[in-house]
């Protein structure tokens, strides 16, 4: 490593910024911050904008406020986009909202779109509705998702029904299945049910996500909107949705429509579920389904080792049947 290092302090010392840089990080890395530092600052004066980013971070990390504003400004004047965005967050952690807004101003105006969704949350988290909206309307026309469903629920929440729907369609149109739910749920308290029926349809299509938003309607304490869309991420082929579904079932004591659930989920071949199926159909007294359920499970390999033996203390014949006891 010895030998390494003095080839880069060579190369350092005749004026390779790449070398200077690595000797940096490995000033760092021994914890020598103040010559890690200095070496940073040669490259960043060279012209090396990435090196004067790195300068301006680890000014910050160290406390020196100032200097990575110096810094931040200079990588910006110098044409890196994301400068302001950085400066602009290091003035808000610093609790200078005022200065924190103009910089995302400077960074919303250079056309970074994630600036402008920050400028739109001041702006509503000041009370100025008017103006967040307009900044949401302008990151969600650059395609910003998260500014269009912020624009949407303005709206709603307004009583603007039609508006909020309009800017939840746009939302829709990324893919995310969230939104699209969302949107299903407005056309159906609005009486389009053919319109919602496509909607969750279309939706299905990502079964996982589709279970995100049902544990979120559970969670809200509506329970049957929950059981309606883990049904359909079930219909799509999503196992632990099916489980879910029949947890609530069994909970509510509609025993059947846990079961069938349970089984649906089961064809997975998961076996926890087969277990779980079992154990059901060993309380109801039904030991011959229980048995199939228990052998499923022990064919999967995941049966616990002790309850096999116990179960079947000579094994199993290789048809899946109880191995008789030895005569």
């Amino acid at each position: 490593m010895e030998g390494v290092k003095a080839l880069y302090q060579r190369a350092a010392d005749a004026g390779d910024t790449y070398a200077m840089a690595r000797l940096a990080d490995m000033r760092e890395e021994v914890g020598d911050k103040s010559g890690s530092e200095a070496l940073y600052q040669q490259v960043a004066d060279a012209g090396d904008t990435d090196a004067l980013m790195y300068l301006a971070q680890l000014k910050e990390d160290a406390g020196d406020l100032t200097g990575a504003e110096a810094a931040y400004e200079r990588a910006a004047s110098a044409g890196v986009a994301h400068a302001l965005t950085y400066l602009a967050e290091l003035k808000e952690d610093a609790e200078d909202f005022e200065g924190a807004e103009a910089a995302y101003e400077r960074a919303a105006n250079a056309g970074d779109t994630d600036a402008v969704l920050r400028l739109a949350q001041l702006r509503e988290e000041a009370g100025d509705i008017d103006a967040a909206k307009a900044l949401y309307q302008q990151a969600g026309d650059s395609g910003h998702a998260d500014a269009l469903v912020r624009l949407a629920d303005l709206h709603e929440w307004s009583g603007d029904q039609k508006g909020a729907e309009r800017y939840y369609q746009q939302a829709a149109a990324t893919g995310d299945t969230a939104i699209l739910v969302h949107l299903a749920e407005l056309r159906k308290a609005a009486g389009d049910v053919d319109r919602a029926e496509a909607l969750y349809q279309q939706a299905a299509a990502n079964p996982i996500a589709l279970s995100n938003v049902a544990r979120t309607r559970e969670r809200a304490g509506d329970r049957e909107g929950a059981e309606v869309l883990y049904q359909r991420a079930g219909d799509s082929g999503h196992a632990g949705a099916l489980v879910r579904l029949a947890e609530l079932r069994e909970w509510a004591g509609d025993e059947k429509g846990a079961e069938r659930n349970y089984q649906l989920a089961a064809a997975t071949g998961d076996p926890d579920i087969l277990i779980h199926l079992a154990r059901m159909r060993d309380e109801a007294g039904d030991q011959k389904s229980a048995e199939t359920f228990y052998q499923q499970a022990a064919d999967s390999g995941e049966l616990d080792s002790e309850e096999a033996r116990l179960r079947w203390p000579f094994g199993l014949d290789a048809d899946g049947s109880p191995t008789p006891p030895w005569t």
